[in-house]
């Protein structure tokens, strides 16, 4: 809903309702995500409204919440709807180059144009590898700015996936690293800027892990790519 923070004080009688109507619906979840899913055709227009209008304050770090026993499969599909936005390719290149455009109108609006023309698409130009999508300049010191972009069409306070290269990459160029989270993008897009290392803006939370296994009697790990 928009304009609602989840909260957690919540009568239990009220999510045992909701779990019972969406055991009678088991497509229910499926057609949301599918709606929620799409990505529209043409890149939104940004429109007459100044660039720094387009930007709001990032929502406050989140507690690390309190680890869940396990309790077994349940009888409702669960949805990963972050992941659903993380796997939509072209809803992520669509966020990509909506902010290609915000960027080169800010510096335009500062009267930067030498600095809008350099503006790259990294993750198409060059390969989606270096941790980044977009790399751009402050219009005061012309520092690079290494945009990462996440692109949802559900709400401010949705959460997203990050990968370990984001991760490290936000570690190692903390000072010029900025995560842009775009959010009601099929709608009317816009966007917080979480700045530095993400270990410090966001509360990471592991939900799979990679495996390794040893190889041979030294106790060595084998990697993919390994041979």
């Amino acid at each position: 809903i928009d304009g609602y923070k989840p909260l957690g004080h919540y009568q239990q009688r009220l999510g045992e309702e909701v779990s019972r109507y969406l055991a009678q619906r088991p497509d229910l979840l499926e057609r949301l995500a599918k709606l929620t899913a799409h990505a529209p055709r043409l890149t939104p227009a940004l429109g007459s409204a100044p660039a720094a209008d387009l930007f709001e304050e990032p929502p406050r770090r989140a507690e690390r919440p309190e680890p869940r026993p396990w309790t077994g499969p349940t009888s409702i599909t669960r949805i990963d709807f972050a992941r659903r936005d993380a796997g939509n390719r072209r809803l992520g290149e669509k966020g990509e180059q909506w902010v290609l455009e915000v960027e080169k109108m800010r510096l335009r609006e500062k009267q930067r144009d030498d600095l809008a023309r350099r503006v790259r698409w990294v993750s198409r130009d060059d390969g989606d590898g270096a941790g980044f999508h977009i790399l751009s300049m402050d219009e005061k010191d012309e520092s690079e700015k290494r945009i990462e972009v996440k692109t949802t069409n559900l709400g401010k306070y949705f959460p997203f996936c990050v990968t370990a290269n984001e991760v490290r990459c936000s570690e190692s160029s903390a000072g010029i690293y900025h995560l842009y989270r775009v959010f009601d993008f099929s709608k009317q897009p816009r966007l917080y800027d979480l700045k530095g290392d993400l270990n410090q803006t966001c509360t990471l939370v592991a939900t799979e892990y990679r495996a390794l296994v040893a190889r041979g009697p030294s106790g060595r790990a084998y990697e993919s790519g390994q041979t």
